[in-house]
């Protein structure tokens, strides 16, 4: 009881650089109705930061589903972590100013087709 639990017990631990993260390519994902496209956080990092390695193919699939007119969108949930990663000086060395991530947010959701899920 009590006793912190590490990387070697099995616990994932949340990477040093965004460089760690990956952008899947697949990333705009059929929700479980079949209906509404999600994008996860990785895309949504990887878009919003150009210095990123996986940048241009994050930004091009988001255009692809926004371009689409198909139904799509962030759930609360991604939209929190993409918030405290993008921001966070441990994730980034040079971490977005929160205004800027939450104005990304806004603008990604402003689109026609975008919309705010739940998890």
């Amino acid at each position: 009881m009590g006793r912190k639990r590490n990387e070697s017990q099995g616990v994932r631990t949340t990477p040093k650089r965004a460089e760690d993260l990956h952008t899947r390519k697949n990333a705009a994902m059929p929700a479980r109705n079949g209906s509404t496209y999600r994008v996860d956080l990785h895309t949504l990092l990887h878009a919003h930061r150009a210095e990123l390695p996986e940048h241009a193919d994050a930004l091009a699939n988001i255009q692809r589903v926004a371009s689409s007119g198909a139904p799509w969108g962030v759930t609360t949930t991604t939209a929190a972590a993409f918030l405290r990663t993008a921001t966070h000086n441990d994730v980034l060395s040079s971490p977005t100013p929160s205004i800027d991530a939450v104005n990304y947010l806004h603008e990604l959701l402003a689109l026609p087709n975008c919309r705010l899920l739940d998890p």
